[in-house]
Formats: C-alpha cells, sequence, structure tokens
C-alpha cells in the first residue's frame, strides 16, 4: 500500500525553516508556521504587507543591494523577534523566472546564527558526548519552536478583538511601540496615527439592537482594512472606536488622503439585515514628531484632533496641530478650576420665567446655571457645561443646581399667595445624572431639604440624553414621574426627534427648539413646520412650550397657533435671584 504524503503547502508548514515567499514588489504572498513565530505574528497579519515591514533590515541599503545581485548567495544580518529579543539570521533567497505576463517571485529562508555571525560548530569532544549535545540542542530547538507556536497561538486569542477579527488594544499598542522605537531618532514625518469613532452609534444600539451594532461594525472594519495601505494597521480599542497606525509617512498629505477614503467609504449605506444605514465617522490625526517622548503622547494628539472634529460638527477629518493642543490645556485648566467652584461658591442660578401666551400670566422659571471664574471671569455654560459632563464634576454640579433651585423657589411660594398653587422650577439635568443610579435620590434630597412639594419641580431632559440608553432613561423617568415631579423633554426638534419619544416616554411637556421659532411669522417657512409640532404634541395629550422668543411677532404667532406657553427675551432676560422673586411678585 501506497503512503499518502501530505500536500507540498502542508508540507512547507511543517518544515522546521523560516520561509517566506515574495513578490517582485516585495509584498508577502506566502509565510510558514516557523517564519510567523519568529515574529509573533500568525500568517494572515504578515500576508499582503510589505517585507520591510516585519524589520528594519529589511529596509537597510545592504539588503537592498542583496536584492538587486543574483550572486549574493546569502545576507547576514540581525532581526528583533516578537519578545525584543535581538537574533542573528542568514537569509538566502530564491528567485523563479516568470513566465511571460507574470511578475517574479522570490523565496526567502531565514536560519538562526551564532552570534559571530557564522553557523554554530559543534563543540570539538568525543563522539557519544558530541551525539548528545547534538540529541540536546535539537530537543532545545524543538522546544523553541513549540513555545513561540503556543505564543503565537495565545496573541491570536488574546490580542485580537473577537467581533471584527482586528487587533485589540494590546496588539495595537506593541505596533504602535515598535515604531515609536523604531523612528524615534530620524527626523521629519515618519508614521502617523488616526483615531476614529463612529457618529450616533449608541443610538444606533438602543434603536436597532446590538446585533445590529455588531453588523455595523464587523462592515466598518472591512471598510478600513481597504482603504488602507499594506504597511498601515487598524485596530478596534472597543465600542465604537478604532485607531490606525500609518506606517512610512513622509509627507503629511497622505494622512489626508487616507481619511478621505474613509469619509468617501463610510458614505455608501451598511446593510444589517433588513436595516441600511448611513453612518458617518470622525477622525482625529496626530502626525509622529520629535517632541514626542512616547507613543501615549501620539494617541493623545490624535484623540485631541478627533475632539475637535466632533465640536466643529461641520467636518470629518482634523490634523493635530499646536493650538489645538493650546485649546487642550485650557480645557484641562478650566476642568481643574471647576473641581474648585462648587467650594468656593462661584456658581449662581438665573431664572428665566416660562409665560402663559394667551394671557401673559407667569407659569414658572427655568433655572440656568452661571459660573463667575476668578481665573477665567464668566464662562458661558456652551463652554463648561460639556467639560463638566465629560467627568465625575456634573453630578456635584447638578446636586448643587437642583437644592439651591428647589430652595430659591421655596422661599418665594409662601408669598405668591393664589398664584403659589400653579408655579414651576425647571431644571435641567445632563445625560450623565439621567443615566446614574443617584438620580433619583439627588432629586428626593433636593425636595428634602428644601421643602418643596414635588409638583412644584419640572425635570427637563433632552432627546440626546434619553437616546443615551433608552431603557435606563425609560425607567429613570418612570421613577421621577411617581415621585409628583413633572417632565419636559428640552429641544424638541434639535436632535433626532423621534415620535417614540413622545409615545414611550412619561414627558407632560414638550420644548420646541429656538432654531425654528427665530423669525417664525403666521405665514413664512417656518409656519408649517412649528403648526405641525404643535398639533403633534397635542395630539398626544402633551404642552407646548417655545424657546427663544424674541419679538412681537413670534409670539403672536404661536399664540395664533394654540402654543400654550413660551420663553424668551421678549418676556424677560434670565434674572438672578433677587430680581426673579420680584419678577414672580409682580413687584
Amino acid at each position: 500500500m501506497k503512503k499518502s504524503w501530505p500536500p507540498a503547502e502542508e508540507l512547507v508548514q511543517l518544515l522546521p525553516l523560516s520561509l517566506l515567499v515574495c513578490s517582485e514588489s516585495q509584498k508577502i504572498l506566502s509565510v510558514n508556521n516557523e517564519c510567523s513565530s519568529i515574529f509573533g505574528l500568525s500568517g494572515e497579519q504578515i500576508i499582503g504587507r510589505k517585507l520591510k515591514a516585519l524589520s528594519e533590515a529589511f529596509d537597510s541599503e545592504a539588503f537592498l543591494e542583496f536584492q538587486k545581485n543574483p550572486d549574493e548567495a546569502y545576507f547576514v544580518c540581525e532581526i528583533r523577534t516578537f519578545d525584543g529579543e535581538p537574533l542573528p539570521v542568514r537569509i538566502t533567497r530564491s528567485s523563479c523566472l516568470p513566465e511571460e505576463g507574470q511578475d517574479s517571485i522570490s523565496l526567502y529562508c531565514i536560519e538562526s546564527q551564532a552570534r559571530d555571525g557564522n553557523s554554530p560548530e559543534e563543540p570539538q569532544c568525543d563522539k557519544p558526548a558530541a551525539l548528545e549535545l547534538k540529541k540536546t540542542r535539537l530537543m532545545l530547538e524543538g522546544e523553541r519552536r513549540e513555545r513561540r507556536k503556543l505564543s503565537r497561538l495565545l496573541r491570536d486569542s488574546d490580542y485580537r478583538d473577537p467581533l471584527t477579527g482586528l487587533p485589540n488594544r494590546s496588539m495595537f499598542t506593541e505596533y504602535l511601540q515598535h515604531a515609536f522605537n523604531k523612528y524615534k531618532h530620524r527626523g521629519g514625518y515618519t508614521f502617523a496615527v488616526l483615531y476614529l469613532d463612529l457618529d450616533h452609534f449608541r443610538s444606533i444600539n438602543d434603536l436597532y439592537g446590538h446585533s445590529v451594532g455588531d453588523c455595523l461594525l464587523q462592515e466598518t472594519a472591512e471598510r478600513l482594512k481597504k482603504c488602507l495601505r499594506d504597511v498601515d494597521t487598524v485596530a478596534r480599542l472597543g465600542g465604537d472606536e478604532f485607531i490606525v497606525l500609518m506606517d512610512q509617512i513622509g509627507d503629511p498629505s497622505q494622512t489626508i488622503k487616507v481619511a478621505n477614503r474613509i469619509v468617501e467609504a463610510m458614505k455608501e449605506p451598511i446593510a444589517c439585515g433588513e436595516t441600511s444605514l448611513k453612518v458617518g465617522m470622525n477622525i482625529g490625526i496626530a502626525l509622529a514628531e520629535n517632541r514626542h517622548e512616547s507613543p501615549r503622547e501620539i494617541i493623545r494628539d490624535a484623540d485631541i484632533a478627533l475632539s475637535h472634529v466632533k465640536q466643529e460638527g461641520n467636518r470629518k477629518y482634523s490634523l493635530f496641530q499646536g493650538e489645538l493642543q493650546k485649546k487642550a490645556i485650557k480645557k484641562m485648566k478650566i476642568e481643574n478650576a471647576l473641581r474648585q467652584a462648587a467650594s468656593e461658591s462661584e456658581f449662581h442660578l438665573h431664572y428665566q420665567p416660562i409665560v402663559e401666551l394667551e394671557k401673559g400670566h407667569l407659569k414658572g422659571f427655568e433655572a440656568l446655571l452661571r459660573w463667575d471664574s476668578p481665573e477665567f471671569g464668566p464662562v458661558s455654560p456652551e463652554v463648561f457645561i460639556p467639560i463638566a459632563e465629560e467627568s465625575e464634576i456634573i453630578f456635584d454640579i447638578g446636586r448643587w443646581v437642583l437644592l439651591k433651585a428647589c430652595t430659591d423657589m421655596s422661599t418665594w411660594l409662601p408669598h405668591l399667595k393664589d398664584r403659589s398653587s400653579r408655579l414651576t422650577i425647571s431644571v435641567n439635568i445632563s445625560p450623565r445624572q439621567l443615566q446614574s443610579a443617584e438620580i433619583l435620590q439627588d432629586i428626593k434630597h433636593a425636595l428634602e431639604k428644601s421643602g418643596l412639594e414635588p409638583e412644584h419641580l419640572v425635570i427637563e431632559v433632552t432627546e440626546n440624553a434619553v437616546f443615551t440608553d433608552m431603557d435606563k432613561a425609560l425607567t429613570a423617568l418612570n421613577a421621577i414621574k411617581d415621585m409628583g415631579v413633572k417632565l419636559h423633554l428640552d429641544d424638541f426638534g434639535e436632535g433626532y426627534s423621534s415620535l417614540n419619544l413622545l409615545y414611550r416616554f412619561p414627558f407632560d411637556t414638550m420644548k420646541i427648539d429656538r432654531s425654528y421659532i427665530n423669525g417664525l411669522q403666521h405665514d413664512n417657512e417656518s409656519s408649517e413646520v412649528v403648526r405641525t409640532i404643535i398639533r403633534l404634541g397635542h395630539s398626544m395629550k402633551k404642552q407646548v412650550i417655545a424657546e427663544g422668543i424674541e419679538t412681537l411677532s413670534e409670539a403672536s404667532a404661536l399664540k395664533d397657533f394654540n402654543c400654550e406657553l413660551g420663553q424668551g427675551f421678549y418676556f424677560s432676560r434670565p434674572l438672578d435671584e433677587k430680581k426673579a422673586r420680584s419678577f414672580a411678585l409682580g413687584v
């Protein structure tokens, strides 16, 4: 019976020699297990990359001369293994002459060498001892190969994102450290990091489910790989965050070209089952420079650039520049100052009246936070609130606002006589407050300590706050409603405007975003939109408040459209505590 041999490809994989096959352009076409184990990468990670991406030695002038000269029998150099250890090797090459119309290919064999650059020689001793030493050396070499194979398997499981198959944060960190070590002493731009995330990914997860979210991430990973060069590496950091290492950058414009390719690729809808999604991607770019002292600093700069993109809103990518760093430093200083602000009594509240449009009666106030910083002067809420929301500071600020607003209202009510029963104080809570486990206790504490009855308190939340985690938001809002506190949906029309919010969530009132009110008249372009929003609210038994009313014509149109309540400069600017109390008393 004839012995059945494995296919030639399997035999190559089993050989104890490190082999790889390259195209004429030095693109790696094939690699065996022994070669993979040296570099600590799987075949999939190596195939398709340029030979010089594996080791700096393959990018040296001496190696390039060796490739050009067919008479050179071998090339001796030192490479670094996956664990950073130097390994002297001898490289031999066999080239296959191409047939007409085909590219030539080269087979490289990488053999480990002794430290002096020569093949290791057997020690001079008697024959039995020499045989025993040889046997031991072969056994140790076998164990070394097994350890490398095991290490490769561990890397494949521990260093891979299970959802997308991309390298994970740990593997990317190793790649980046390698690039940093290789280039840190060279002048000019050498590599770049691109930090990426998707628009509204959490909302997509909440609306369509995690299976659609997973599908979106998988397809995004595939599109990113197609947009990159052979020497680039893309990894998934977690959630909707991806990161790219662009190696061998000579010109900053190369990063812009790749960013443009990614933006264009993401414009095509992504099909996930019966759901088709169009999702944008934001990209922050940082070029490695001599000032960077660690890979962490490069990632930090790319993250700063990404934050800049998201703040701007009208761009999809941004290249880190010194001005961004100045902004980041100022942001950090503001954050530090915010931590001291509450304890130093730097915060105060202003109150904007909410008025019944039909008769002009006062119906309540909205509490608006103000901050006078000794270091920065008056700081706009549009500046410091987002910074507070990114940290734990928002919870301390939120508790202070709740207690202060409730306390002020409770001191006014006894002086209002018959009007006190209908007056309310509205307090905005941030997305992070709404999602926190302490929000119910914070509201309860403010009511109990101030003595304010729950029916006089209104909690306002935005659409975005609800979309952060819809199930958790629904649970929290129902619990707040059960306490007897009223609920307003703020800035309706600014974000997603999902009717699902009005149907599913226990809001008493919806507030039309000021962008719809600006310039409103009875018969201009926006009038029908505003009419429709008001009719929609009434059809679901919701009161409607219009924000940002600044002119008589706007107030008159809204009154004729049957909008019940309004607020804005036309009625009153936000007032400090003393003036708000006088306004409430009609003084």
